[in-house]
């Protein structure tokens, strides 16, 4: 959460260190596996540069496509927020985000 470069710095860091634990896990070595990762579409959000984030860590965007909310929120998903929850703001709404998908590259 958070709209300063201390967050964007984070939240950059927390991806790649997402994208880099998966190369340890043998069903994403393997097979036709999917990662999918949501993000708002704002500067800030764009600013991480997710694809290039990947990338550089083993993984290519395949894909993107508006984040599918309705069939989200047919199981319950509502946007929650997290950095600023103890202030009473409402959660940013999920309209209008992204979902990336992505596979690994070179996968054995």
């Amino acid at each position: 959460g958070g709209s300063i470069e201390e967050d964007k710095d984070r939240n950059v860091q927390l991806l790649k260190d997402f994208f880099n634990s998966l190369l340890k896990c043998k069903v994403i070595l393997t097979g036709k596996t999917e990662i999918h990762v949501t993000l708002r579409n704002t500067i800030f959000y764009k600013s991480w540069n997710l694809c290039q984030i990947a990338l550089e860590n083993g993984f290519s965007c395949t894909n993107t496509q508006a984040f599918p909310l309705n069939t989200f929120s047919e199981f319950g998903y509502i946007p929650i927020r997290t950095k600023g929850a103890t202030q009473k703001r409402t959660a940013p709404s999920s309209r209008d985000s992204t979902l990336y998908v992505f596979h690994r590259i070179n996968n054995p």
